[in-house]
């Protein structure tokens, strides 16, 4: 028996992507600097502005306890 595992959205050098904030929706290019490290190993990068805002409460809560 197999499953498919869907791996985290890490953005390659260039790429835009989008993060939740305390307040808003944001997008970047990826540089690979430690703070877009920090959004990854939080699971706050996405491919898309509908696929953030679709995680946005419970990256929200993660963020602001």
């Amino acid at each position: 028996e197999f499953k498919i595992i869907k791996l985290p959205f890490k953005p390659k050098n260039g790429e835009k992507y989008f993060t939740v904030s305390d307040t808003t929706i944001s997008t970047y290019n990826w540089t690979n600097c430690m703070y877009e490290n920090a959004y990854f190993k939080l699971g706050n990068c996405f491919r898309t502005k509908e696929e953030a805002e679709a995680n946005a409460d419970r990256i929200r809560k993660e963020i602001m306890g």
